[in-house]
């Protein structure tokens, strides 16, 4: 019975061994497993980092675009002001230089009717 009692203990040391055996290894898996994990979730910080500065640089060139799309805008305003600015200066330009042939055809009108009694002013004297 002794050696039956000793031959059952030996045989649970063996299994409690090989148990410990096996909570070792896994264990040892696990680590390695967390280290790779934890190295992946580096990797992942990494990339994240790397996005939000790329994310950055474009809101900068955005911002930087939006202000030049800004500038032109004003440009064109200005440009259109002005266009409406000579548009009126060259209605009144042309309205005086209406205004100057007119007198000049007026003139002539009468520098022709003159004319034309003088002659006839002339003939009948």
């Amino acid at each position: 019975m002794l050696e039956i009692s000793l031959q059952h203990s030996v045989e649970s040391l063996e299994e409690a061994g090989d148990q410990h055996q096996n909570n070792r290894y896994r264990l040892l898996n696990n680590h390695q497993e967390i280290n790779s994990q934890g190295n992946q979730i580096n990797q992942i910080k990494v990339m994240g980092m790397e996005t939000v500065q790329t994310l950055r640089d474009a809101n900068q060139e955005q911002y930087r675009q939006r202000d030049g799309l800004v500038k032109i805008a004003q440009t064109n305003q200005r440009i259109a002001f002005d266009i409406q600015q000579a548009d009126t200066i060259t209605k009144q330009i042309s309205r005086a230089e209406m205004r100057q042939k007119m007198l000049q055809y007026a003139i002539i009108f009468l520098l022709g009717v003159s004319i034309i009694l003088i002659l006839f002013l002339r003939i009948v004297r």
